[in-house]
């Protein structure tokens, strides 16, 4: 038998609620932080984003200095990640693949409580996507400069 009222894929299903966000796709919607995103777009920076959506609410001039200091102090990576990114070349592994394991060892170097966790995780990924970037059509394979501290990507176009 077969349902009359099957639909594949996951039409009408909410998988999640948050306030955070929302999405209508009806009618092209996406709201960010209670801002349409065509409000956020080329108006502000991802770190005034950043604290939107940690503070509900955009920084005024004082505090997002601020925070550009701490994402700054925050952004060396961890010698894990690089360690996983050698590795990762080693083996020819994918930039995707290399920027979802690189992703997750963001944090592995923290103890400190979960702000300051994802203060990190947002002050590292902009350093990780250079490391795992393609370098052109079907040469999307990682290489990282072994002589630097802080690693490069180098491209054999």
């Amino acid at each position: 038998m077969t349902d009359k009222n099957y639909h594949p894929g996951l039409e009408g299903v909410v998988a999640a609620e948050t306030r955070l966000s929302r999405v209508n796709g009806q009618i092209g919607e996406l709201i960010i932080g209670g801002y349409p995103l065509e409000e956020l777009a080329g108006r502000v920076a991802s770190e005034e984003v950043a604290y939107l959506l940690w503070h509900d609410r955009l920084p005024d001039r004082q505090e997002l200095v601020d925070l550009r200091g701490q994402l700054a102090q925050a952004r060396r990576l961890p010698e894990a990640t690089l360690d996983l990114l050698r590795a990762a070349a080693a083996a020819q592994v994918s930039v995707m693949d290399a920027l979802r394991m690189g992703a997750g060892t963001l944090n592995l170097d923290l103890r400190e409580e979960r702000n300051q966790q994802a203060l990190a995780i947002v002050a590292r990924l902009p350093k990780l996507l250079p490391l795992t970037g393609a370098c052109g059509k079907g040469k999307n394979r990682l290489r990282l400069n072994r002589a630097s501290v802080t690693p490069r990507t180098t491209c054999t176009c």
